[in-house]
């Protein structure tokens, strides 16, 4: 049986991993890109990004720090769901830095499109059309199992609720930038998953 404490160091790395690839191709998109497209009325994107870091974070040093002080929120799981988030956890790294190598400067902190924006459909992008999306849900999940945390649990599953309804408005953006062409790929993608059998 693994010790709690190995899974929370690898929790904490995984999601320190992560923000660091995150961070690191937002800044060069900041500087090397087009120009950004600004927050809309009313977008809960904002606030949204503010309250899940804010949750992650505070689970994730709360639980490897002062476990006692989040006992309340966490789920006792089977050995074997912790083990999956362990893997999901440390396959979602490499997984996230191919999205967003392949995403290049085109990646925007809004549903719009940078200045100057190319169609991606390389890497991931070739079966999915919304790789960082999965990538970012299934951190969610990786770190939900392997802390036995039902705060990240829990947001786990508002996010997969709440990121179609994002992801409607940005694909409307996407077609008025690109057309017929991202129509063309919508039909030979998956959303967030790849569509077997379609190239």
């Amino acid at each position: 049986m693994i010790p709690d404490l190995w899974y929370r160091w690898l929790a904490g790395g995984v999601l320190a991993a992560s923000i660091g690839v995150s961070i690191a191709y937002r800044a060069r998109a900041e500087l090397r890109g087009g120009a950004a497209p600004g927050w809309s009325r009313g977008d809960l994107q904002p606030a949204m990004r503010a309250l899940t870091g804010v949750v992650m974070w505070a689970s994730l040093v709360a639980t490897m720090i002062m476990p006692n002080l989040v006992a309340w929120a966490r789920v006792p799981l089977p050995p074997l769901a912790r083990l999956a988030g362990a893997v999901l956890g440390v396959v979602g790294v490499p997984a996230i830095w191919w999205t967003f190598r392949s995403l290049g400067t085109n990646v925007s902190q809004t549903t719009g499109t940078r200045a100057g924006a190319e169609l991606v459909t390389h890497g991931p992008y070739r079966w999915v059309r919304h790789p960082l999306y999965t990538t970012g849900l299934n951190l969610y999940l990786a770190l939900g199992l392997m802390l036995e945390s039902g705060l990240l649990l829990g947001l786990f599953v508002l996010a997969a609720l709440w990121i179609p309804r994002r992801v409607a408005r940005e694909e409307e953006y996407l077609i008025s930038s690109y057309g017929d062409r991202y129509r063309d790929y919508q039909r030979t993608s998956g959303r967030f998953l790849p569509r077997i059998g379609r190239r």
